[in-house]
């Protein structure tokens, strides 16, 4: 049997300066290497927008990411 585990993650870089590009990318990628610990494996990523309400009808729309990890759990557990 297999378990997931989802982990957000903001989805738009904003990037000011362009020697910070790759420490953003860096730091973007990191995600996967702390999550990928006691037999969780990268899987894939997802984008995700979410709606959000302001108030009345203002609404505002974000991005995200969905880092989607996989782990084989022994039956029975």
């Amino acid at each position: 049997m297999k378990t997931y585990k989802v982990v957000p993650y903001a989805g738009t870089l904003v990037i000011n300066k362009k020697d910070v590009v790759q420490q953003k990318i860096v730091a973007y990628f990191d995600v996967i290497n702390q999550e990928c610990v006691d037999g969780w494996e990268f899987l894939t990523l997802a984008p995700v927008n979410v709606t959000v309400k302001e108030g009345g009808l203002k609404t505002k729309n974000e991005a995200y990411n969905a880092f989607i990890f996989v782990k084989d759990v022994p039956d029975g557990e």
